[in-house]
């Protein structure tokens, strides 16, 4: 047998070389990038071979074919094995489809672009706040009819769907939801709300006065004329007037035998006033019983109620004499006196806040299950001053809440306040974009945080508070509240800072002058609006798959078992039975505390982020009122006239609208 052409055994040996790669990354492909694809690269060499694949092209001539995007890269082994393990398992369940990833990361400008030259995925995942454009310019397919007969459907929660809709027709489904959430240290939180209250003296015990004994000048005792016995007769007296007692069995042990003159009458007496004292100070015979006694309840001690009465006033006069200090409430014998804080307003620090402990303290941790809840939250903007005024402590450094002010998380952070304050932000009207942030409603939210920086003194230097800074700050224990992205990368970075998942509380975001809405962000699922009916059935099944609960427990172990990070917050997407019933499939992996206080209540106030050039306007928002925020003397309602002018006129027009969609890609194709 003649041996084979040489370039015939390279393409056979490329051939198997190729097919072993296949075998375990041949459903991650780049979305139309022919030379890259492995199938179409294997085809090509069993070509130039002279073989053929037919029985494989026969296997698959019957499979519905569906493409995805945002495969995950080969910097992430972790993810790309789940995805594929996913594919197996949802292929498993519809042996008539596959799956195949491509390279294609979704961003609105690489989105727009391919929709132009028709290049989509069969199935998109996109940002959650650029549903609201993509929709609006066609580009999701209606899935009322496919959601109408998916029973699964019936277990969403209405307040999460919301923005996938438009005139009660469907559009996609969530798959994960983030907002902003306040963030707090609980160990802070406990130590400035529930000081640990100091216990009243104990009432001084008198001994009466002992008489003299018989046929002697002085005093009985001294008669036992023995040196050791002197001495621990010394020492007992000076231990009643420290009203320390030493017990019985000690006495016998260490007291020596008296065999001196005077024995038995000296004897005699100290068992006569032994028994008096017992009398006089009850069953108390030991140094523990002391200290029993000495915390005993209000019934049975009545000098100490009178002592506690004297100790509230003393406090509240303090409290009225020195009304910048917001611990007056606290005795002063608990800690070191703390350095008086200024600019601190009356009305903050004499208006009553209802602050009741928290149920879950740090001494009561329990790793992994911990359940925070914490009613005493700030309810509203006053309630935040107030309280932060309290955990403030100049004296060790503490802040009581710390603002972003620079790059994308000064924006993020003043456009949420904002959104309270009544502002829409971006707002679309026939088919132009524009910004009402020069208002009196943003004037307002400008003033709050100037206030909290100089007039209630609760927030550090504006050079401090950039994001990576305060982050640290927080996990260090100087910060007692700041706002936060709700995230895994938000716990991620705490975690490697040095903080404690059970020192990290994260509740709701109080209440604004209009509403409590959050800002929400997060990823969901679109289908190609140019697929037919076959195709987006087949797509819909995916789209159903990824909140099947065998799927969500089977990521949960996945990552648990990778010892990754799990159970931070989320938006719930399920109806309330249906969400329990999921928490607890899933609660024996987490790896986070539960924080019900903000999962149970945060699904109806949800609000999208703003969509259009996201992130530069972020930034042109915090450049814009740092300077009125750094400022002693800034006027707000004046200069916030000023501030993203020029990103409206820049940005703005050439949005990415039905009048405005050629524009923005002439924009996007100059950069």
């Amino acid at each position: 047998m003649n041996p084979p052409d040489r370039p015939l055994l390279r393409a056979i040996i490329l051939a198997c070389l190729v097919c072993l790669c296949n075998a375990c990354k041949e459903q991650i492909n780049p979305h139309l990038s022919v030379e890259a694809d492995a199938d179409v690269l294997v085809a090509a060499t069993l070509k130039a071979s002279g073989q053929t694949a037919e029985a494989s092209t026969a296997r698959e001539s019957n499979r519905i074919v569906l493409t995805l995007n945002n495969a995950p890269s080969a910097s992430h082994p972790l993810e790309q094995d789940l995805a594929l393990k996913e594919i197996e398992l949802f292929e498993s369940k519809n042996p008539g489809i596959r799956v195949e990833y491509s390279t294609w990361r979704f961003t609105p400008e690489s989105f727009f672009e391919r929709a132009r030259n028709r290049s989509l995925t069969d199935i998109i995942e996109i940002d959650a706040p650029q549903a609201q454009p993509i929709i609006d310019l066609s580009y999701a397919a209606d899935l009322t009819d496919n959601a109408a007969a998916a029973p699964e459907m019936r277990d969403f929660n209405p307040d999460v769907m919301e923005f996938l809709t438009r005139d009660n027709r469907v559009y996609g489904i969530p798959v994960e939801l983030q907002t902003m959430a306040l963030f707090y240290n609980r160990r802070i939180w406990v130590r400035a709300m529930n000081p640990k209250p100091v216990p009243d003296p104990a009432p001084r015990i008198t001994v009466p006065e002992k008489k003299k004994g018989k046929g002697a000048d002085s005093d009985p005792r001294d008669y036992l004329n023995d040196p050791g016995q002197g001495i621990q007769i010394a020492q007992g007296r000076r231990y009643q007037d420290s009203n320390y007692y030493p017990s019985p069995a000690t006495d016998e042990e260490d007291q020596p035998r008296a065999n001196r003159r005077g024995e038995e009458a000296v004897s005699d007496y100290y068992q006569i006033q032994e028994r008096r004292t017992s009398r006089q100070r009850g069953a108390v015979q030991s140094y523990y019983d002391t200290q029993q006694y000495q915390h005993q309840p209000e019934s049975a001690a009545p000098s100490k109620k009178k002592s506690r009465a004297a100790s509230t006033a003393s406090q509240e006069g303090s409290a009225s004499a020195q009304p910048s200090s917001a611990d007056a409430a606290v005795p002063e014998s608990a800690e070191p006196r703390r350095k008086p804080r200024r600019k601190i307003d009356e009305d903050i620090l004499t208006t009553d806040t209802a602050v009741a402990r928290p149920a879950a303290s740090p001494s009561e941790r329990q790793p992994e299950t911990t359940v925070v809840i914490n009613t005493a939250l700030p309810q509203d903007w006053d309630m935040l001053i107030r309280i932060a005024v309290k955990l403030t402590d100049h004296s060790v450094g503490i802040y009581g809440y710390a603002p972003v002010l620079f790059a994308e998380g000064g924006g993020r952070e003043f456009t949420q306040w904002a959104v309270q304050a009544g502002l829409s932000v971006q707002s679309l009207k026939n088919g132009t974009v524009s910004l009402d942030v020069g208002t009196s409603a943003a004037a307002e939210v400008a003033q709050f945080l100037k206030e909290m920086r100089w007039r209630y003194d609760v927030t550090p230097p504006t050079d401090k508070c950039y994001y990576d800074n305060l982050l640290k700050m927080f996990a260090d224990g100087k910060i007692a509240m700041m706002m936060l992205p709700a995230t895994r990368e938000s716990f991620q970075r705490l975690v490697k800072l040095g903080m404690p998942t059970n020192d990290i509380g994260v509740g709701m975001l109080p209440a604004g002058p209009q509403n409590r809405d959050h800002l929400m962000f997060g990823r969901c699922l679109i289908i190609n609006s140019q697929l037919d009916r076959e195709h987006r059935a087949a797509a819909f099944k995916w789209l159903m798959f990824q909140h099947d609960p065998e799927h969500l427990k089977f990521r949960e172990q996945f990552y648990f078992r990778e010892q990754e990070m799990t159970g931070y917050p989320m938006v719930p997407l399920f109806n309330r039975a249906k969400q329990d019933q999921v928490s607890e499939m899933l609660k024996p992996y987490r790896s986070l505390p539960c924080y019900p206080d903000y999962e149970n209540s945060i699904a109806p106030h949800l609000r999208c982020e703003p969509p259009y050039f996201t992130d530069r306007f972020y930034e042109a928002v915090a450049q814009g009122v740092r300077p009125i925020i750094e400022r002693q003397n800034s006027q707000p309602m004046q200069e916030i006239a000023g501030v993203c002018i020029d990103f409206e006129n820049k940005y703005l027009r050439n949005a990415p609208t039905r009048n405005g969609i050629e524009r923005y890609l002439k924009v996007f194709s100059r950069k």
